[in-house]
């Protein structure tokens, strides 16, 4: 299995070459989409009532917190380009609501999670995945760039295709003073530097704490606290990884109370501490 890690998606080849492929069930805070660029795999979700068979060219997406695993026949080669689309939400008009369409259509009998080979252009399709293994390798100037690109693209192909099956966009504007139970995730992501109380947020959306706190539960699969430690914990890898700052200024920079609340909840998450962390990744 190869791993390669961006400052906002992760990439990973899961590669069934010489023995099968059994894949735990987990689940993420971030989205996932799946390809079969060789051979024949298995999605199972829900805790093994639904699985679906992919095929050569067929593609997946696997909403964020549904429990899932994977499993590869002999010889399979499976690409998974996991992303948080609010890091996307800078490409352009048509993503100012990305995060709301994929929580809307988590629940839409019109969106689709299989899209078997040919519903997307197998060129498109063969393409931009091969994009996101061969940049995130390289790792040259801009990869990031280019595999937000091409993952920008698979979703626009995507949601052309729940569109043309009936699924409706809210065309609206996002309102930056009032959130809601859709837009507070996104909200918690590019305020994680800052000290997020979940009465405030619950505040935001106009809820008492209690009803808050179920709702975000049945939304986000989580509590909110979870959820911000989370973001919090996924910031701190990628400074861990593709920055020198030491764990005071990571601390800081990602609203922790210090330097032992960091080292507390990283383990917790990671099992190792944030300095083990970075020397296993040959910081």
């Amino acid at each position: 299995m190869g791993r390669n890690v961006t400052e906002t998606t992760e990439t990973v080849v899961l590669s069934a070459e010489s023995r099968t492929l059994p894949q735990k069930m987990h689940s993420h805070y971030r989205y996932e989409i799946l390809y079969a660029m060789k051979g024949t795999a298995s999605v199972t979700v829900t805790a093994g009532k639904t699985k679906y068979i992919l095929t050569k060219g067929s593609i997946f997406l696997v909403h964020a917190g549904v429990v899932h695993s994977v499993t590869a026949g002999l010889g399979a080669k499976v690409v998974s380009v996991s992303f948080d689309p609010v890091y996307l939400c800078s490409f352009g008009v048509a993503f100012e609501r990305l995060p709301v369409i994929l929580k809307k259509a988590d629940s839409s009998l019109c969106a689709q999670a299989l899209f078997p080979v040919g519903t997307i252009d197998e060129n498109i399709a063969e393409y931009c995945f091969s994009q996101c293994v061969s940049e995130a390798n390289g790792s040259g100037y801009g990869y990031d760039i280019v595999i937000n690109s091409s993952l920008g693209r698979l979703l626009i192909e995507m949601i052309r295709i729940w569109c043309k099956a009936g699924f409706v966009i809210d065309q609206s504007g996002v309102s930056s003073e009032k959130l809601d139970m859709n837009s507070v995730g996104a909200y918690i992501v590019k305020h994680c530097d800052e000290q997020l109380r979940v009465e405030d947020l619950a505040a935001k959306c106009g809820m008492s704490y209690s009803y808050f706190a179920k709702r975000f539960r049945a939304v986000y699969g989580q509590t909110c606290k979870e959820y911000i430690e989370n973001v919090r914990i996924d910031r701190a890898e990628k400074l861990l990884l593709f920055t020198s700052h030491d764990l005071s200024f990571i601390s800081q920079e990602l609203g922790f109370s210090d330097c032992s609340h960091l080292i507390k909840v990283f383990r917790q998450h990671k099992g190792v501490t944030p300095r083990q962390f970075r020397m296993r990744k040959g910081q």
